[in-house]
C-alpha cells in the first residue's frame, strides 16, 4: 500500500506542483487532521450512479472518508439523484466525476467489472 501511496502522490506532484498534501499525522496520534490521501474502494448493491458518486463524494456524505467539499460538485450530484429518468440524470454524474477529477478529490486507479 504504502509503494502505491507514494507512486500516486509522486503522480500527483508531477501533474500538480502546486497543491501540496500533509502527510505528518502517526497513527495513535490525536486529534487526527482530515486524511488528504486514502486509497478506498467500494462496492454497490447495483449499478445506480448515486451509489459510486453522492453517497461518496458529496460534502455530507456518510463515506465521504476523505473530507471533499466541493459545492459545485454538491449542485451536480443533487440535480442528478433527483432525476428518476435514467437517461437524462446522467449527464450529471459525468459532471460530476470530471469535477472530481479536475478539483483533485479524486484519482481513479481502476473499475471491477
Amino acid at each position: 500500500m504504502r509503494l502505491l501511496a507514494n507512486a500516486i502522490v509522486a503522480q500527483r506532484e508531477q501533474a500538480l506542483p502546486a497543491w501540496a498534501i500533509q502527510s505528518a499525522w502517526l497513527p495513535g496520534a490525536q486529534p487526527r487532521p482530515p486524511v488528504q490521501l486514502t486509497l478506498w474502494g467500494w462496492g454497490a448493491d447495483h449499478p445506480n450512479p448515486q451509489y459510486f458518486l453522492s453517497l461518496e463524494w458529496t460534502t455530507r456524505a456518510q463515506h465521504n472518508v476523505g473530507h471533499v467539499s466541493v459545492p459545485h460538485l454538491d449542485a451536480s450530484l443533487a440535480l442528478g439523484d433527483g432525476m428518476s429518468d435514467q437517461a437524462a440524470r446522467i449527464p450529471s454524474y459525468q459532471q460530476a466525476e470530471l469535477l472530481l477529477i479536475t478539483e483533485g478529490a479524486a484519482i481513479p486507479l481502476y473499475q471491477n467489472f
